[in-house]
């Protein structure tokens, strides 16, 4: 490969699969150095597996820009509709995209795949590089550009460029919902069960809330502790009610939270819960409990959950198991 070394592309190697990378144009930064746009463009055309795997790349988004009209004045390039028959196999060349801004001392970047059924390079490039690549919403400020920054998930990344805060709310998301999947299989099925044989009057049943089986998690971003919140129903009650333990990473212990009158509000799923939490922090919507966001809230861990008095936790009460801590390590 003949690397070129522009500033864009010392960017983005490091960054980007080499595949991606063929057939790389040229890259703009701003001024401030604080954007960058960059494109290929590629008339060797992958074989079968190659083009697989690119659009595996993009888990199957792309756009087919179809010839465009012979009299320019009648139109630019057309996106292929629908049901016309024209496949990436059939077309003649594609173009990689990449735009990045960099936000909170890391570079944030998204890339965009385009195929093209001719392989006019001239038509095709002024297709890919806008005349002013950087007045684009896509590097403003995610609260100026969309509506939808009122979701809870972007709430934290209003500030942040539209691009930046895609890209931060996309990783934080998986990384959350990675936690929660193993955190149920690791920690949640066993403690359910221990709980069930050892305080059946208060854990006999239990249901989570939004898909989950026992327990709802909410956590700090750091994740040396989690809240877990269930519907529990006891042998001799006939109402499941709002009940909260508290799992500590570092030893394994579990507590149960009872800064809220136990067993006195009945479950409602998420509204029951979300009348309770706002009363001592920000979360105060549904939205919140099955979302991509950590409560980040100091004030309410430390005077709500770990407040103590006499060297004790006022609101917490370790529950054993035979007259022994239960440690469970995750």
């Amino acid at each position: 490969m003949n690397i070129p070394h522009d500033e864009v592309w010392k960017l983005l190697y490091p960054r980007v699969t080499d595949t991606l990378l063929k057939g790389y144009c040229n890259g703009l930064l701003n001024p401030e150095k604080d954007k960058f746009f960059a494109a290929t463009y590629v008339t060797d055309f992958p074989a079968a597996d190659d083009l697989d795997f690119l659009k595996s790349k993009f888990d199957g988004s792309y756009m087919i820009k179809g010839i465009p009209p012979e009299n320019p004045g009648t139109g630019g390039w057309q996106l292929a509709a629908p049901g016309t028959g024209l496949q990436p196999a059939s077309c003649k060349a594609y173009s990689v995209s990449f735009q990045g801004a960099y936000y909170e001392g890391e570079w944030c970047l998204i890339s965009s795949l385009t195929f093209f059924e001719t392989t006019d390079e001239a038509l095709a490039k002024n297709s890919v590089f806008p005349s002013d690549p950087f007045n684009s919403s896509i590097y403003y400020p995610y609260q100026e550009s969309s509506s939808s920054y009122r979701s809870v998930d972007m709430q934290e990344f209003a500030a942040a460029p539209y691009l930046a805060a895609i890209v931060k709310q996309g990783k934080k998301e998986k990384i959350n919902w990675a936690f929660r999947h193993y955190l149920e299989i690791a920690l949640l099925q066993p403690l359910a069960e221990k709980l069930r044989i050892h305080y059946p009057d208060k854990y006999n049943s239990m249901v989570g809330m939004y898909g989950t089986e026992h327990f709802s998690s909410i956590f700090p971003v750091h994740k040396r502790f989690v809240l877990l919140v269930t519907g529990a129903k006891g042998l001799a009650e006939n109402d499941s009610t709002n009940r909260y333990l508290l799992y500590i990473q570092e030893n394994g212990n579990i507590y149960e939270w009872e800064y809220f009158p136990p067993g006195l509000t009945s479950f409602n799923y998420g509204e029951s819960v979300t009348d309770q939490l706002k009363t001592v922090t920000y979360w105060d919507r549904s939205s919140y409990l099955h979302s991509s966001c950590t409560l980040d809230d100091d004030h309410f861990w430390e005077q709500y959950v770990f407040r103590q008095e006499n060297g004790v936790y006022k609101y917490l009460r370790e529950l054993t198991f035979n007259g022994r801590s239960l440690s469970l390590k995750i």
